[in-house]
């Protein structure tokens, strides 16, 4: 949290599995691919802050 305060933009993402096989199921885009989605969340952070620093909007 302490980053993040200083800008810097902090993802985090972790699978809870019990065997490889669900991991590979959740990384499944059927699945909803819950990797992917935290690293997009992590890069629509980046992307926001970038527009907010050059005082884009929309």
């Amino acid at each position: 949290m302490t980053l993040g305060t200083r800008g810097l933009i902090i993802g985090n993402g972790v699978l809870t599995v019990e065997d490889e096989a669900q991991a590979w199921a959740r990384a499944r885009l059927s699945e909803g691919d819950k990797g992917g989605g935290a690293a997009r969340a992590c890069m629509d952070l980046i992307e926001l802050k970038r527009r907010l620093r050059l005082g884009l909007h929309g």
